[in-house]
């Protein structure tokens, strides 16, 4: 399967998630600001892309010791999924997300599947905390 081809199909996953999902309250602390919220997708990175090419990040530098957090609030489900559509039919969208930036991230309050480094956590204890330093992304889990 070429890349375009893996592309498309995540593009159609990430659509079909997002039907039944009932959202996920989340709590977490971006270096001194807390941020709460009902999320449909909450992504920590520090690179531009997620999953096979999907831009969420387009300012992304993964050598600025920054990490980018991306969010799509819940109630904003529909404009995600016409988000996605353009997509797949080839046109140029903008996604309705919500950006910020930190150089920690540390989930308070997960109570979700989390995806880690490619493996997904079923459950995963809180406090994670996340932190970009040059060169090394380190996630400590309290456990």
């Amino acid at each position: 399967m070429n890349a375009e081809s893996r592309l498309f199909d995540a593009i159609k996953y990430l659509g079909k998630l997002t039907k039944p999902f009932p959202g996920a309250e989340c709590e977490l602390l971006l270096d001194n600001e807390i941020v709460t919220g009902d999320f449909l997708i909450l992504e920590v990175s520090n690179m531009r892309f997620i999953g096979p090419n999907l831009d969420l990040f387009p300012d992304a530098d993964s050598r600025d010791g920054q990490l980018d957090v991306v969010s799509v609030d819940f109630d904003r489900c529909k404009e995600w999924r016409e988000y996605l559509k353009a997509l797949r039919n080839g046109e140029k969208a903008e996604a309705p997300v919500k950006t910020r930036r930190c150089r920690k991230a540390v989930f308070r309050c997960v109570e979700i599947p989390a995806h880690v480094d490619g493996k997904v956590f079923l459950t995963m204890a809180a406090p994670i905390s996340i932190r970009c330093q040059p060169g090394v992304l380190e996630v400590i889990d309290f456990s």
